[in-house]
């Protein structure tokens, strides 16, 4: 592809952020790599794919050189394997500048792969804004030094949906759609979601062919995964052993968001400590989660509306939700996507971006709403806020001309 002088000072502008970003405030010392991070670092010291451990009277997950933690399904292997090599180099300083400066590689192929689906989908001089939206906003920035799947989920999310715009277009079979969907799958085992919602689509519209396709390839893709959780644990474990705490977070008596109380803390030390802990931990959450929503429908109910408040405006609880930074742009992209939506056929044109507002909703309320998610959401608001924005501009420059 060609890429226009606009476009890459664009890409120029993302790059010169994102590189002071990292010199004047990322602490380097102190880089959060999360569950990833411990799983990469038990595959490096010969502990295989695993994570967690009881340490005396606490369940501990942080590697260590002393303990032998227990197998593994807790979090998707797509993004460990991805920063695996980066846990070869010994110094953990020079460890996380590499991931970040890979991640801000990625954050520049958003950029140009964002403008052609844009582009795809309105004009030039849309993609142009949307894609300097993504340049600027503080949160895409922050991203990069963010040890998680979300900038990856961007980059093939956005390509997903151009894809799938441009088969639409051609009319033709896009036998690369499903190998990227059973890859992100691989990042982030929620995206089935997405999946069901898309099926669903192509099944109103009597695409049986693509749906038989899609189901064979993606089928074939994650089965070795399902094969390898099932040779772990003896039990079928299709994606993860982490929906059973995650139903729980969503649906208790305590808080959504809560990670229970000091019984269940008790109950989880209790759990048989063998090479099917994840297993017993999952059952654990999740028959406790069925229990509570099963005694509280109407709670249920109403906490629906509560985490889709928190996806789709802000969480109170979180302090990183709250910050100025983050909320005042948030509703300002928020403010045009609706203004957005009001360009004429834009629901048809926006349907495979609106299919993923859509399984965040269902994602969220069935389980619970972190900012991380809204700020994976943002990528696909970031078009049509460029076309509220677009449209916000014409209606002004009309009246003043008046």
């Amino acid at each position: 592809m060609k890429i226009n002088r606009q476009l890459f000072w664009i890409i120029i502008l993302a790059l010169i952020l994102r590189l002071l970003f990292l010199v004047f405030y990322v602490d380097l010392e102190n880089v959060n790599r999360w569950e990833y991070g411990e799983v990469a670092k038990n595959i490096i010291n010969g502990n295989g794919y695993s994570l967690f451990y009881i340490d005396g009277n606490k369940l501990e997950y942080l590697y260590s050189e002393s303990v032998k933690p227990y197998p593994s399904a807790y979090m998707p292997p797509g993004y460990v394997y991805t920063i695996l090599p980066f846990f070869l180099i010994e110094n953990e300083i020079i460890t996380n500048i590499a991931i970040i400066l890979f991640q801000i590689f990625l954050s520049l192929m958003i950029v140009v792969f964002l403008y052609k689906l844009v582009l795809e989908i309105f004009d030039n001089r849309t993609a142009l804004i949307a894609v300097l939206i993504y340049a600027i906003l503080p949160e895409f920035i922050f991203s990069v030094s963010s040890i998680t799947p979300t900038i990856i989920f961007h980059l093939l999310i956005t390509i997903i949906l151009l894809r799938l715009y441009i088969q639409e277009k051609s009319k033709n079979t896009g036998y690369f759609i499903p190998i990227l969907i059973a890859l992100l799958i691989y990042f982030r085992v929620e995206f089935f979601v997405y999946l069901f919602i898309l099926m669903f689509y192509f099944l109103i519209k009597k695409k049986f062919k693509i749906i038989f396709i899609y189901s064979t390839i993606i089928f074939i893709l994650v089965l070795p995964w399902v094969i390898r959780n099932f040779i772990i644990f003896d039990n079928l474990i299709p994606l993860t052993t982490s929906s059973g705490l995650n139903l729980y977070r969503g649906n208790n008596s305590i808080m959504i968001g809560s990670w229970g109380d000091e019984n269940i803390h008790a109950e989880i030390l209790s759990l048989p400590r063998n090479d099917k802990f994840e297993v017993y931990f999952n059952k654990l959450y999740s028959d406790k989660a069925i229990s509570y929503i099963k005694s509280n429908p109407i709670e249920f109910a109403k906490n629906i509306f509560i985490k889709n408040f928190e996806l789709w405006i802000f969480n109170q609880k979180d302090s990183r939700a709250t910050n100025i930074l983050y909320i005042v742009p948030w509703l300002i992209i928020l403010l045009f996507s609706i203004i957005g939506f009001t360009k004429k056929n834009s629901s048809q044109k926006l349907k495979y971006i609106i299919f993923v507002f859509v399984y965040f909703a269902v994602v969220s309320s069935i389980f619970f709403a972190l900012p991380r998610y809204q700020t994976m959401m943002k990528i696909v608001m970031v078009p049509i806020a460029a076309t509220g924005l677009l449209l916000s501009y014409e209606k002004i420059k009309i009246k003043f001309y008046k």
